[in-house]
């Protein structure tokens, strides 16, 4: 029997985005025999019921819901909130806000190490604090394998987030440090894209350990077939072209850049339907052809999804390397994908795809994106293969990776 103890800050029943990845994955991986599956992860207080549509076997799963005291002061309210925040960060001189869960996580691995007996540990980031303490876990129990998996880069991108601070800043130092002893002191690496597992190996100094690139993915049972009648928001005379989802931190301005091409056509609509910029809700409100909504529960999703004549992605300048999870959505309701970004992994792989419109968001490229756009005539099937993205079989190769550290004598 393999033991797996997975330590990640959001999972089911929290119902953003941060959870999707394992509570997808752990709902495949708990129908392979041979596995036990202990899950440490953070109590939130504000959740829905079964978000990810995941059912979890409890003869094979076991979940532990942790909090920090200073975690649980926060729920009490937003003026708590921001004082134990202030705290964490100015005095404790917390890295992220996982950083008490982290700590918490591992001192319970430790206290229940010989009721466990860990096979192998999965450390998911962020929080990046995570996959720092569980490689100190590491260190003092080398015999038992680690997987750091990274879904985003740390240090990289870093002063986006940290606007205030310099190289020279205590918290920026620290950080490097952490990401450079958790990315040495593990034995396999895990990323979910190819870009991503390249910067981080130029940090890597242990040729020892293994990389591995296991991508997020759709779930084929998220399909959601039932009511899915023309949505009345969109216009039947118009192409409609669709975001899901957030749309900020430099994304909102490649979108306004997207939008100024000379040669959109007047039957194109855009439609941004999630979470906005106040400065994109600024210079879209005279817009005629872009209408945005503010949210839609996911329950009542299905038909915008489905009936969008577009899905369009947008990635910014800096983290062009990322394969939003949106994406997913159109490759599972089978929608041509419009994909703003600098070249990537993703792009290339399709690019000359039928039903996968690139720009790169010059004028060049935007002038023959719209024109493409003007001659498309969907099929009734999409032409492009997206199989390597079904994430049943993502959690299979997630599994033979397991298996293969676990039975390795490194």
């Amino acid at each position: 029997m393999i033991n797996l103890v997975l330590i990640v800050q959001r999972f089911s029943p929290y119902d953003k985005v941060g959870a999707r990845r394992w509570s997808k994955f752990v709902h495949y991986l708990q129908k392979n025999e041979n596995l036990k599956i202990y899950i440490l992860t953070q109590n939130y207080f504000s959740q829905s019921a079964n978000p990810w549509n995941i059912q979890i076997d409890k003869a094979k799963v076991n979940i532990t819901y942790l909090n920090s005291f200073l975690d649980r002061l926060k729920s009490k309210g937003r003026v708590y909130s921001r004082v134990i925040n202030l705290i964490q960060t100015k005095i404790l001189s917390y890295t992220d806000e996982g950083y008490g869960f982290s700590i918490k996580a591992i001192q319970y691995l430790k206290k229940n190490r010989e009721i466990i007996l860990p096979s192998i540990i999965i450390a998911s980031s962020p929080a990046y604090s995570t996959c720092y303490f569980a490689s100190k876990f590491k260190e003092t129990f080398p015999e038992i394998k680690l997987i750091n998996d990274y879904r985003d880069a740390w240090i990289d991108g870093f002063f986006s987030w940290n606007k205030t601070l310099t190289q020279e800043s205590y918290l920026y130092k620290k950080q490097v440090r952490m990401e450079q002893f958790s990315l040495n002191n593990c034995d396999a690496i895990v990323t979910v894209t190819p870009e991503l597992l390249q910067k981080l190996k130029t940090k890597n100094t242990n040729n020892k350990i293994k990389s591995y690139v296991i991508t997020n993915g759709y779930d084929k049972r998220d399909y959601f077939d039932e009511n899915l009648n023309f949505p009345n928001e969109f216009n039947r005379s118009k192409v409609n072209i669709c975001h899901f989802g957030t749309l900020d931190f430099g994304r909102d301005k490649e979108f306004l850049k997207l939008i100024s091409s000379k040669n959109i056509s007047d039957k194109i609509m855009f439609y941004l339907i999630g979470s906005i910029s106040e400065y994109l809700k600024e210079r879209i409100k005279n817009l005629q052809n872009v209408t945005h909504i503010e949210h839609i529960p996911s329950k009542f999703l299905g038909p915008f999804l489905y009936y969008a004549n577009f899905h369009l992605i947008i990635n910014d300048a800096e983290f062009y390397y990322a394969y939003g999870s949106k994406i997913f959505d159109a490759m599972l309701y089978s929608r041509p994908i419009i994909f703003i970004s600098k070249e990537n992994s993703l792009i290339e792989k399709y690019e000359n795809e039928y039903d996968f419109f690139h720009s790169n968001n010059s004028i060049e490229s935007n002038i023959r994106l719209f024109e493409r756009i003007s001659f498309y005539k969907k099929s009734e099937e999409l032409n492009t293969d997206y199989s390597d993205f079904d994430i049943k079989t993502l959690s299979n190769k997630y599994y033979q990776t397991i298996k293969e550290l676990v039975n390795s004598d490194d």
